[in-house]
């Protein structure tokens, strides 16, 4: 793997503590997605399932092969129940979309979550074929959230005035939040659809779910209520994982807000 510099500060200074990556110079702090993002050149290896773990281990920038939209508009000529070919034909035109079609693109893949789920489940495939179909799906939603979370507006560097860069912003906590029901919803409907049988996999999109909320929790005029789901999706982890350590306090008890909050909450 070549050389990975923070895209706040520059630094090539890493650390790694539980699932997340941290800038040693500045703080910030990256998934393992948005790590291979970062990196130029990632040596293509074989991705494996650790089921008793609960986690997907992921070396190839292959993560999800993209295919061209063309072929998964034929895939769903040949078969409109392959909501695997819906779900890339939503991604890939998201990524042409304009940063204010994002949002409704998101929302899409959250309503079609369940369908496909229910598809794999329905197909009868034997149980390593339905691990990998759900993986993959998986795999969608995880480019989706590396790709959007902060893709910005082309004119985002002019910013000059107060009202512009609010709209700007408020659109990127909106958007934020759809990438948290995405992982929700998912682990929701994992484990509704295969009964528990895929727990680890729920767990793990719903410590994704809110690790992204953590990103927005300041930002909340109704900040209980989002505390609240917070809280519901970390008693959902700790029926499995005890020891889960919870975040939310942390960030939500930091005394320097940030440049987005302050911009947020003028009026």
């Amino acid at each position: 793997m070549m050389e990975i510099h923070c895209k706040d500060c520059g630094s090539n200074k890493f650390a790694r503590k539980e699932e997340m990556y941290i800038c040693t110079n500045c703080g910030r702090e990256y998934s393992a997605f948005e790590v291979i993002e970062l990196t130029d050149d990632v040596i293509s290896d074989q991705k494996t399932f650790e089921s008793k773990k609960g986690s997907i281990t992921e070396k190839t920038k292959d993560f999800h092969p993209k295919k061209p939209l063309s072929y998964y508009e034929s895939a769903l000529k040949r078969n409109p129940n392959d909501f695997n070919a819906q779900l890339n034909i939503i991604y890939l035109n998201a990524e042409k979309a304009k940063v204010t079609e994002i949002i409704p693109y998101i929302r899409k893949m959250i309503n079609i979550s369940p369908k496909v789920l229910k598809s794999i489940k329905d197909s009868q495939m034997d149980e390593d074929k339905e691990m990998e179909a759900i993986w993959e799906i998986g795999g969608v939603f995880q480019i989706t959230a590396v790709t959007f979370k902060n893709s910005g507006d082309a004119n985002r560097s002019k910013m000059t005035n107060d009202a512009y860069a609010q709209r700007v912003n408020k659109e990127w906590y909106l958007r934020i939040l759809e990438l948290t029901k995405l992982f929700f919803t998912f682990g929701d409907d994992l484990e509704s659809i295969f009964e528990g049988k895929y727990e680890e996999l729920a767990i793990n999109s719903y410590k994704t779910g809110i690790w992204y909320y953590l990103d927005i929790i300041k930002l909340a005029d109704d900040q209980d209520v989002h505390i609240k789901k917070i809280r519901h999706y970390e008693e959902k982890i700790r029926l499995v994982e005890p020891d889960f350590e919870s975040k939310l306090d942390v960030k939500v008890s930091k005394n320097k807000e940030s440049f987005l909050g302050r911009l947020l909450s003028r009026r």
